[in-house]
């Protein structure tokens, strides 16, 4: 069993500045080879639609490939648009 990568969000407020270079970060793990990722959104507070349609867009490829993404440490609020996603 492979262990997952890690991507820790380091913005409390992730909004299209920020998206670029967690996409930029998720794909690099995908490319490593890694087909289970895993998120922490500890201390984050607010992700634009732009963040989670590119979490989206992760998720199909990382699936396509055999893997998983899962989300960890997300606050009430955001779990309730994660809910309300269906993410």
């Amino acid at each position: 069993m492979t262990k997952p990568a890690v991507v820790e969000i380091p913005h409390p407020q992730v909004r299209a500045e920020e998206n670029e270079a967690l996409r930029t970060e998720l794909l690099k793990q995908l490319d490593a080879g890694h087909k289970k990722i895993v998120i922490d959104f500890e201390g984050v507070e607010f992700v634009d639609s732009s963040f989670l349609g590119m979490l989206i867009i992760i998720l199909k490829r990382c699936t396509a490939a055999g893997g998983d993404v899962r989300i960890c440490n997300l606050n009430k609020p955001l779990r309730g648009i994660f809910d309300l996603m269906r993410l």
